[in-house]
């Protein structure tokens, strides 16, 4: 069961004084103005300990504030709530912060149908109205959290979005490239907000948006509606809707496991863990960490080896990333015709390469939580090629490990001279470790090993070397980077045995 609570203010005369300057008296509220810019941020603040007394579980978006309580007795759910309630309203009364009873509601969430019955709650004199389905930043939840009608509503808004599609199409010549950009951008957007929350509804449900895909897919191409929606997703480079959803599932997932431990969602995924009992009931958490586990069965990546989210360093310049590191996709979802294009842009890359050129491929590879991890190179050199590997740590992640395969590479080049080799293109399938190096986003771990990379690369570009650092897609069937993943791997299978 849970109830939100609104704030408002009430009237009262004040001005303001600068100096000695004082201005006309006029009309105000007890803080600030609803709509005021600085009125979260304040508000926040003055409200931090309005729940200080409350013995239920809580949480605040701006003035928005969510209390709640679980138990398999509703009588006594009742009972807590409103002893909460009561001191809600003592701290309005106390500090004067009159709240909006009118936006004030409660709703029940249980997997009994009509388990719950005659609940009353009070703020103050007003019995509170019960809402069956609260919308919560944008989600709509219902009674039995199975999210089938956030899904009907997600379902209506993507029907406005292809009507807008469409629209677009009969006034304009736009070209079909265009026109899945703008299907991603109004439609599949929709699909992808909290997805990770209300995928763990009903297929049944589910399935109703990937009729939208079709629709809108078709619409795009020019094709017939009833297309195969596989072929449909090929032709136009569209990520299927529920591979779409694993994926930023297990980045979000993977996101909240590099929090530290004082943040509170993390704290609740660690208690999570460790409950005992299997859920009775899929949960959005449960569904999430399965298909952590399903990858780390198949990838042999686990979210306990990614690394702490890095961010960009505050007044820096920033490079952007090329297109095709997003285009492409993970390894674990790419489709048919995106590891063609991957190919495809390697291919040319190596092609463009002038003559006195290294190439390399690099890649690392790691078991455990955290574990060994090795690191695999293949270098080119006109028509000899030169393998390198090497045990990285007993106790590393994989980004450790992707890290050292480069640095390897860089401490081959240094024994060559610039009349040998003037160039090294080097290609690495960890974004992370390319962006660190070349992007200027930041790592909260590995700085020696950082700084000893970038000193080498300043070192051999003052001597006259030039080094080209590209992103290549991994397990795309891509020879030298499959050279390296098998170096890399079986150094650790050694390690094992």
């Amino acid at each position: 069961m849970w109830m939100w609570i609104n704030a408002f203010l009430s009237h009262r005369e004040a001005r303001c004084m600068v100096n000695n300057y004082k201005s006309p008296w006029f009309q105000t509220s007890i803080g600030l103005p609803q709509g005021s810019v600085i009125s979260p941020i304040l508000f926040n603040i003055f409200i931090k300990d309005i729940f200080k007394s409350v013995s239920a579980d809580c949480c605040k978006f701006a003035d928005d504030a969510t209390i709640w309580h679980s138990h398999s007795d509703p009588k006594v759910i009742q009972e807590k709530l409103q002893k909460d309630l009561n001191q809600v309203q003592k701290w309005s009364n106390d500090w004067r912060m009159k709240l909006s009873i009118q936006k004030t509601e409660y709703s029940i969430f249980s997997k009994e149908k009509n388990k719950v019955q005659n609940i009353k709650l009070k703020l103050g004199n007003t019995i509170l109205k019960y809402n069956p389905n609260p919308v919560i930043l944008g989600l709509k939840l219902d009674e039995q959290l199975n999210f089938n009608s956030h899904i009907e509503s997600t379902v209506k808004k993507a029907k406005r979005s292809l009507g807008i599609i469409r629209e677009i199409k009969g006034i304009a010549l736009i070209p079909t490239k265009t026109l899945i950009q703008i299907y991603d951008s109004l439609v599949c957007s929709i699909f992808n907000y909290a997805s990770s929350i209300w995928q763990s509804s009903t297929s049944s449900h589910l399935d109703k948006l990937n009729e939208i895909q079709r629709k809108g897919l078709a619409l795009c191409l020019d094709l017939p509606s009833q297309s195969s929606l596989e072929a449909l997703e090929v032709l136009s480079g569209t990520l299927p809707i529920d591979l779409r959803r694993e994926e930023m599932a297990i980045r979000e997932l993977g996101k909240i496991n590099s929090y530290s431990n004082n943040v509170p969602i993390k704290r609740k995924f660690e208690i999570w863990k460790e409950e005992k009992n299997p859920e009775k009931f899929i949960s959005p958490l449960g569904k999430m960490y399965q298909q952590t586990e399903d990858m780390k069965d198949t990838e042999l990546v686990d979210i306990d080896k990614i690394e702490p989210q890095y961010e960009y360093q505050g007044l820096v310049s920033v490079i952007r990333a090329p297109d095709y590191w997003r285009n492409i996709g993970s390894s674990k979802s790419r489709t048919t015709a995106q590891i063609e294009e991957g190919k495809q842009i390697i291919s040319e890359q190596l092609q463009s390469q002038t003559p006195n050129t290294a190439v390399a491929f690099t890649d690392g590879s790691c078991l455990g939580n955290p574990g060994p991890c090795g690191a695999g190179a293949i270098i080119y050199i006109n028509d000899k090629e030169e393998k390198l590997k090497r045990p990285v740590s007993n106790k590393g992640s994989i980004l450790l490990a992707e890290l050292i395969a480069i640095k390897m590479v860089l401490d081959y080049i240094e024994s060559f001279s610039k009349e040998q080799i003037n160039t090294l293109t080097l290609f690495s399938d960890s974004q992370t470790a390319l962006g660190i190096l070349t992007l200027n986003w930041k790592s909260d771990s590995y700085h020696q090993t950082i700084n000893e990379i970038k000193g080498k690369i300043k070192n051999l570009n003052e001597h006259g070397f030039l080094i080209n650092l590209n992103w290549t897609p991994g397990h795309a069937n891509i020879k030298g980077n499959d050279e390296a993943d098998s170096l890399a791997k079986k150094l650790l299978k050694k390690q094992k045995h």
